[in-house]
Formats: C-alpha cells, structure tokens, sequence
C-alpha cells in the first residue's frame, strides 16, 4: 500500500490462541489458562530526496483469561534512516522494546523492562566484489522496580549499558554467496551491580547466504573478561546462524542455531553459556494443507562466582517437541494448529518443569 512517497505492508496475527498447561513453568501445581496473543505489525518505506527511512510497527497483545496479571501489551519500533552515495552509504538507526515478557529461558517471570539501541556506521564498497560495515552503537535496558524472580530484584542485577563498535567486511564469493567476518568490541556495564562490569571481543567469520541454503551463520571465538572480583572470564566458541534449505520441491527445513554468553538474574551465578538449536521442518501435502515439526534443545551451563573453592555452576537444559497442521487460505494468510511440549530439567529440583502448550493460528497480510 501507498500514499504519495509512503509505502507500507500491514499484516496481523493470531497466534497462540489455545491451552497452556503451566502459565507459570512451575515445577508443582502448574496452573492452566485459555491464551491467546494478537500481533499486528506495519513495515513502512519512505523516500527523502536522496535518502531513504525504512522501519518496523509491531504490536503483541497477549491474553490469558483467568489470570490477568500475566496480560500484556508488548511494542517494539525500528527505524533506520540511509543516504546512498557513489560509494559510501552512511546510516542511523533506532531500535526500542517496550515488552513484558520472558526474558530468555532462565527466567520464568514475564517482566516489564525496556530495551533501546542506537546505531551510528557508514558502509563502503571495496572493489567490485567487496564491501566494508563500520558502526557504533549502543543499548541500554532497563527492567521494571517491581520486576522480581525468585526474589531477586531484576533491575538491581541486569539493568545495564552496552556500548560497542563492530566492523563487517563482505567478500562475493559467488553471486549468490558472500564471506563475511564481523569483528565486534563490547563493553557492558551495569548500573546496580558494578560487580558484574565485563568487556568482550568477539569475532565471528561466516556465510551470507550459502549457495544453496538461504539465510546465514557465523561461528568464531570470543574473549569475555569479567571484571568483577572472583568471576572467571570465557574463551571460546560462539556461534549464530539462521538457515532454511528446500529440498524433493515439497519439503523445507529451517534451523536456528546458537552459542553464546547470556546473564543471569542469580547472584551467585552472574552469567551462563547458552548452546542450542532449534528447527522445523515443513512439508507439503497438498497445494494449500502441510504438517509440521518442531523441535529445539538448549543448555544453559553456569559459571558460579569463584569464591570458597567454587568454579562451574549446574547446567540446565531446556527441551521442546511439537508439532502441526496448516491450511494456506491464499498466499500470505495461513490457519494453523499446533501442539507444542516443552520441558526443563535441573540440578535444582524447584528450577524443573513440564509444560503443553495446544494453539491455533492465523496470519493475514494484506
């Protein structure tokens, strides 16, 4: 759609609108909910003379029936403004969440924090077959007073700001391939908790796309150094990638995968490596019905403060399998039914959970 020099697509969806088993992920007495959660979003282009600004509306409202504390209206705004020239093309950009939700998959509480990142860069074509990304930027968030897990006050461990500089070089390989190493220098500080005050360097060389499979991934090394007293640093592998391959015409595998550094809301624990994977592969019965499958796996491994002989924390691991069906109303608007079983197993016992989750939905783009 339209209006003068405007261009935007809207699409909504509904999603998740079923039965959860564990609102809560308890480990005893789990407690059931009907939900439901309506997404509509809006990406927009616009032309400024030379320049352009492109960016993104979205919207969650998430609804349980019963239990009303756990409702929320999530929003997260992006926008990015661009001046193509001859061969440099410098860019800002601002991203901002305003989300009441499940941070990640340590912690089970859906708390109210807000995340903001500004970036500053400028990209430069090297050749006919190279090109160079240079940006700053910076983010910073900040959870709720009265967001507490566990009895931990969220904002006084992971309220922080992060400040970096990142350098991408990309090389064409093929037409269709490119090589890339992102280098990216990182500092984080926190604003309660100075003790958990870090500096990283992170380089990751990868593809983008590949050849035959869409989508990228990076895998590389990265340099952690804790800065507070008696929290060891980390040195290794880190990873990221999201990939899609089609293959026999009628079926599609989509994986996401994943290794890096993540906080933690435990005093004791300050951070924990996060390893998984996680994929769905679809296939076509017919022109419009396909089934799916689902699944994903992820272990949280906890560095414990270095104090009184302890070194490595417990390691978590977190679990899903699923499955589902789909109808295709015409393209880009597709009902589905999906049934989802997730689990986490501890060392801690009261950190244990089963959940199912049994849904519908339907997405509509106009």
């Amino acid at each position: 759609m339209h209006f003068g020099p405007l261009r935007f697509t809207p699409t909504i969806a509904l999603s998740n609108m079923g039965l959860d088993t564990n609102v809560f992920n308890s480990t005893v007495d789990p407690k059931q909910d009907f939900t439901a959660t309506l997404s509509p979003q809006a990406q927009f282009w616009l032309k400024l003379g030379q320049a352009r600004l492109t960016g993104t509306a979205d919207v969650d409202y998430v609804h349980y029936q019963a239990f009303a504390t756990e409702r929320a209206l999530n929003t997260r705004d992006d926008v990015r403004l661009e001046l193509p020239l001859n061969h440099v093309t410098p860019y800002v950009s601002d991203s901002f969440l305003d989300a009441r939700e499940r941070p990640g998959y340590e912690i089970d509480a859906r708390a109210r924090y807000l995340q903001n990142t500004v970036t500053v860069g400028s990209s430069l074509r090297v050749g006919g077959k190279s090109s160079a990304d240079l940006a700053l930027w910076s983010t910073k968030i900040s959870f709720s007073a009265d967001a507490i897990f566990l009895g931990t006050s969220l904002d006084e461990v992971l309220n922080r700001r992060s400040d970096g500089v990142r350098l991408s070089l990309r090389h064409n390989v093929t037409p269709l391939t490119k090589f890339v190493v992102d280098t990216e220098v990182e500092r984080d500080r926190f604003q309660l908790s100075p003790v958990r005050n870090a500096d990283s360097v992170r380089i990751m060389p990868g593809f983008d796309p590949f050849s035959v499979i869409s989508g990228s991934v990076r895998v590389g090394f990265r340099k952690y150094d804790a800065l507070g007293v008696g929290t060891q640093g980390y040195k290794g592998l880190v990873a990221n990638g999201d990939i899609g391959y089609r293959f026999l015409s009628v079926m599609r595998l989509n994986v996401h995968l994943e290794r890096d550094i993540a906080y933690s809301f435990d005093v004791a624990n300050p951070y924990y490596l996060q390893t998984g994977v996680s994929g769905t592969l679809t296939r076509k019965v017919t022109t419009r019905w396909d089934v799916q499958a689902t699944g994903s796996r992820y272990q949280l491994a906890y560095q414990q403060v270095a104090t009184a002989g302890l070194g490595a924390g417990r390691t978590d691991d977190v679990h899903a399998l699923g499955g589902g069906i789909g109808y295709t109303l015409r393209p880009g608007r597709r009902l589905g039914l999906n049934v989802d079983k997730s689990r986490r197993a501890s060392d801690q016992q009261t950190r244990e959970y089963n959940s199912l989750r049994i849904g519908t939905s339907i997405s509509y783009g106009f």
